[in-house]
């Protein structure tokens, strides 16, 4: 089955019973898949602090029920980019016939029916969560249970102003000055348990083996009593494992079968003396220096709303690192500096700055986030190219800072661009966005995200598949579809 990213909408109604749309069903069976896929036990989720330019909500169901305590909660949603989805649920049942899988799939029904973008694009995260700590029916009911969904609030004057503020608190910063990150992390120790250590300046993954991890999931529950005996892995693939084990809960006669599905076997951590790395997504920094063999570049910066981390990336590495010398000019683009109207190749918003100057460089990104409003969903990115190209004669590569949840508006333009384009694809870590995998092929150049460099895509075939990633991708023509199973 292949899905665009044409919404479709398809109802279908018999014997004068409403019945689920068939869209509806393909988008929850896939989200289900995904939260297979995706699963981890906790004793209890922890609510966090967001980064600049997005926000998390806790959308509440009661224990053992699919409906919202808030459905107007819910809809306020309703048109925004929709990053993650997080649905939490208690391991505690009551009743040993109870099917937690029965009620998740109603807890997905409720929640498209109300929210239906969240299942919209393919770049959406998913991910389970099982909380482990609640022991008695009165405690699970007093745990959270439902989505916490992570979304990008709407582009406004307000929200680009937070986002000029975090990054001239950044500027602000001089070189060698570290990077706080806020309260201190858990940490899974070599015994399984968690601590917070206030001494704690960074966390390294320790490997543990796939059974070892499933035991150790279980156990943090006091309530449960895992048979190691019989406990076996029954998939391993990289850092993903399957493992079926058998437990028995505080003064239940009967033993019940389950399967872990763990999603990295390396989740456990030790602690080490060594500086918090500065940012939480650090592809744009790890990109540029996984690429040394670029030369003569300029570097196409999206900077309207929720790209503000990524815009520190840029400068921090200009500042510490001299790889990004390599660069000729900066092209900052903030779609349209607030204009309503904006014709397809005039869209404008575009401020060239050919210096390696550090506070020219800040000082004109500034100055493009102030003329912009946030910029709409789809943005000005090939107009930004083709300026780039016409200002530089010499150019031989294009290097496009991208937001990976928002198309460029000009798409139609992309046969006008003559140099490779290689897209830093920001916000990709649940998936790509097809548009730039489609302009990396016409133009001869590539896609990066934290882990993947794909290039040579110009020479695949017509109805071919490729897999990156999780994903895998159909070519038809030069346009590209996610594929499903």
């Amino acid at each position: 089955m292949v899905f665009s990213l044409c919404r479709i909408r398809m109802w279908v109604i018999f014997s004068g019973l409403f019945v689920l749309p068939v869209f509806l069903q393909a988008q929850t069976q896939q989200a289900e898949k995904a939260l297979k896929a995706n699963s981890r036990l906790v004793s209890s989720i922890e609510r966090t602090e967001t980064t600049a330019g997005r926000e998390t909500v806790y959308l509440e169901m009661p224990f053992g029920k699919a409906t919202f305590t808030d459905p107007a909660q819910v809809q306020k949603l309703s048109g925004l980019l929709i990053e993650s989805v997080e649905l939490v649920y208690t391991r505690f049942a009551v009743s040993e016939n109870f099917d937690q899988q029965d009620l998740d799939k109603e807890r997905l029904q409720q929640l498209h029916k109300l929210l239906p973008g969240a299942f919209a694009e393919s770049w959406t995260g998913w991910q389970l969560t099982g909380q482990t700590s609640p022991a008695t029916a009165d405690s699970a009911r007093n745990m959270f249970h439902g989505f916490v969904v992570t979304y990008r609030p709407a582009p406004s004057p307000g929200g680009m102003k937070e986002e000029i503020e975090f990054l001239e608190k950044f500027f602000s910063k001089k070189p060698g000055d570290e990077t706080t990150t806020g309260s201190n992390p858990a940490v899974v120790d070599s015994s399984g348990s968690i601590s917070t250590d206030s001494k704690m300046t960074f966390a390294e993954r320790q490997r543990y083996t796939a059974l070892q991890l499933a035991i150790k999931k279980l156990d943090r529950n006091p309530a449960i009593t895992v048979d190691t005996t019989r406990a076996r892995v029954v998939k391993q693939t990289g850092d993903y494992a399957v493992v079926q084990l058998h437990y028995r809960f505080m003064n239940h006669k009967r033993s019940k079968f389950d399967t872990i599905r763990i999603s990295e076997i390396d989740t456990a951590m030790k602690i080490l003396n060594r500086k918090p790395p500065p940012f939480a997504d650090s592809i744009i920094i790890t990109v540029l220096k996984r690429n040394r063999q670029w030369k003569n570049i300029v570097l196409v910066c999206d900077l309207t709303g929720s790209m503000a981390p990524y815009t520190a990336q840029v400068f921090e590495l200009f500042r510490e690192a001299p790889e990004i010398k390599k660069v000729d000019q900066f092209i900052f683009f903030n779609d349209g500096d607030a204009r309503t109207k904006k014709p397809v190749g005039r869209t404008g918003g575009l401020y060239p700055v050919r210096t390696h100057d550090y506070d020219s460089m800040m000082t004109t990104a500034l100055r493009t986030m102030k003329g912009g409003d946030g910029g709409d969903t789809p943005e000005n990115n090939i107009e930004a190219a083709l300026l780039a190209i016409a200002e530089n004669d010499s150019l031989s590569d294009i290097v496009m800072i991208a937001d990976n949840l928002s198309t460029p508006r000009d798409m139609e333009l992309l046969k006008k661009v003559n140099r490779p384009v290689h897209v830093i694809a920001c916000g990709s870590r649940y998936g790509l966005n097809p548009c730039y995998l489609k302009i990396a092929r016409v133009t001869k150049g590539s896609v990066h995200t934290m882990r993947d460099d794909v290039g040579n895509l110009e020479f695949l075939q017509d109805e071919q598949t490729i897999k990156i990633g999780k994903e895998n991708f159909k070519i038809q023509g030069d346009d590209f579809f996610q594929t499903r199973d």
